[in-house]
């Protein structure tokens, strides 16, 4: 089995970006994460498709870490922060240097107002180069906004914009500052 990690775009710019990762091969675990990728008013019922992928026997570390962070993402969505992080944090006991599971949790931190632990853990996600640093990245810029941390919020966003070009919300955000005076050497 394979697992590809793939970036949920959601559809608010004030929202964090989620990272969610497929798992091949577990017709539950596939459907746990294609719930990720669906409204938020599935997540609830999602629950128990994750929750059966993971009382599979036959799973891997890597796969299990998988599907917590998944399940982690629609906690997420429904508003259960602290499940969300019990899962978040079970997927990190499992795979200590799991960015994905870095960039969730530190999502799940920036919905409850911990800021600082949010970046942390994005910062922990950038320093472990995760395929998917853009979201990352692109976080962190949303947490630096909420903080009034203009010029770093504004780095992060032209970092994102750099990693992942094709990427309208980041581009957006650049777009959004430059109008605003900022330079790219800013």
């Amino acid at each position: 089995m394979r697992i590809i990690a793939l970036t949920t775009l959601l559809l608010t710019l004030g929202t964090a970006h989620a990272d969610n990762l497929v798992v091949t091969g577990n017709p539950d675990a596939e459907e746990c994460y294609r719930a990720t990728m669906l409204p938020n008013s599935v997540a609830a019922t999602a629950i128990s498709t994750c929750n059966t992928a993971l009382n599979t026997r036959r799973t891997t570390r890597k796969e299990r870490a998988s599907i917590l962070v998944n399940r982690g993402i629609l906690y997420n969505h429904m508003g259960d922060y602290d499940a969300a992080l019990r899962d978040f944090e079970a997927a990190l006991e499992l795979i200590a240097d799991f960015p994905e599971a870095y960039i969730n949790r530190g999502n799940a931190y920036f919905y409850t107002g911990q800021v600082e632990r949010a970046i942390a853990d994005y910062n922990r996600a950038i320093a472990r180069r995760s395929a998917k640093r853009h979201t990352a990245y692109f976080n962190r810029g949303l947490a630096n906004e909420s903080r009034k941390q203009l010029d770093a919020a504004y780095k992060d966003f032209v970092r994102a914009n750099e990693l992942k070009p094709d990427w309208v919300l980041a581009a957006g955000r650049v777009e959004h500052y430059r109008q605003q005076g900022y330079e790219s050497t800013h």
